[in-house]
C-alpha cells in the first residue's frame, strides 16, 4: 500500500493534468487539495510544501533532460546511434516532427543551458529546411 505521501503526489500529478482542475481559480485548486489531504492523505502542511516544490523540481529536470536528449540527438547523430534509448527516442521525435511537434513550446519555460539552445536553434534550421524541401 503506498505511503500517505505517496499518495498525496499521485493525487498532485494526477490533478496536475486534469483539464477540469486546472479550469479553477487557485482558491479552488487549494480548497480542493486540502480536502484531498485530509480525506484521502493525511501530509502536514511543511511535508505538503516540501512534496510540492520537489515535485516541480522533478518536473523541470525531466523536461530539460528531455529537451536536452532531443535537441542534443538532432545534431549529433553519432551519440544518438551509440544509445538506443536515445535512438528510439529520436525516431518517435522524428515522426511527431512530421505531424507538426512545436519545438518552441517543448522548450517554453525549461531553463536550458547554451549548447542546448544552440541545439534547439540547429533543429530549428534542420525542420525549416526539411519543410522547405532543401
Amino acid at each position: 500500500m503506498l505511503s500517505n505521501r505517496e499518495k498525496f503526489i499521485v493525487n498532485n500529478m494526477f490533478l496536475k493534468w486534469n483539464p477540469i482542475f486546472n479550469k479553477l481559480d487557485k482558491k479552488a485548486k487549494q480548497s480542493f487539495l486540502a480536502y484531498v489531504v485530509k480525506k484521502f492523505c493525511p501530509v502536514s502542511d511543511k511535508e505538503w510544501q516540501e512534496i510540492y516544490l520537489e515535485i516541480n523540481q522533478v518536473l523541470g529536470d525531466t523536461k530539460a533532460g528531455f529537451a536536452k536528449a532531443l535537441f542534443m540527438s538532432r545534431v549529433t547523430p553519432g551519440q544518438t546511434a551509440a544509445d538506443p534509448a536515445l535512438m528510439e527516442l529520436d525516431v518517435a521525435v522524428r515522426e511527431a516532427m512530421k505531424k507538426g511537434l512545436n519545438l518552441d513550446e517543448l522548450a517554453r519555460g525549461l531553463d536550458l543551458d547554451p549548447d542546448t539552445v544552440r541545439s534547439l536553434d540547429q533543429v530549428k534550421d534542420l525542420e525549416k529546411e526539411f519543410k522547405e524541401g532543401r
